[in-house]
């Protein structure tokens, strides 16, 4: 994954977790006999469990899951309370930040998840706020020139959560 997104190594963490990921959503659970493990759908038919499900105890929505492939370009779109605060509230400005897309983020106890994506320099982080271009790579193809500009070597990377309240709300960008 790491290699087609033509991204450095101090990725690998979310990689792996996205690699996870779709493996939980597609990967059939099994019983202690060896047999795949059966449940009952709200028509009362018996089908099979992924992993997904035997955790959260709900079937996976994979189109809201999983956006599009790990380094893939993104957009964060902002809405208007963090463009103000950017100091891009004219009718003219910026209305998203463009990145590379990191995958899911769930919390493990909710089953509440996230989509990540970095600009280079800080990784966000946001429930539904992101459009993903699926079969757009910037990272591979910076890697075709001689530096890769998404990946800052010597800078430290921050997360950032971003909702939908207001910055006096939540006190994030």
């Amino acid at each position: 994954m790491l290699s087609k997104a033509g991204l450095s190594t101090k990725y690998w963490y979310l990689a792996m977790k996205m690699a996870a990921n779709i493996n939980n959503v597609g990967m059939l659970v099994r019983d202690e006999n060896g047999d795949i493990a059966k449940v009952a759908d709200s028509s009362g038919q018996q089908r099979a469990m992924t992993a997904f499900e035997a955790h959260f105890g709900e079937k996976p929505d994979i189109q809201r899951l999983l956006l599009g492939p790990f380094g893939c370009l993104a957009y964060l779109i902002l809405t208007e309370e963090q463009r103000r605060a950017r100091g891009l509230s004219s009718s003219f400005g910026v209305r998203a930040i463009g990145g590379i897309y990191l995958g899911p983020e769930i919390c493990p106890k909710t089953g509440v998840y996230h989509h990540l994506m970095t600009d280079g320099r800080t990784i966000f982080s946001t429930p539904h706020n992101i459009k993903v271009i699926p079969d757009v790579f910037p990272g591979a193809s910076a890697k075709e020139d001689a530096e890769d500009p998404w990946i800052p070597e010597s800078e430290e990377i921050a997360l950032v959560t971003i909702d939908d309240r207001s910055e006096t709300e939540s006190g994030e960008i």
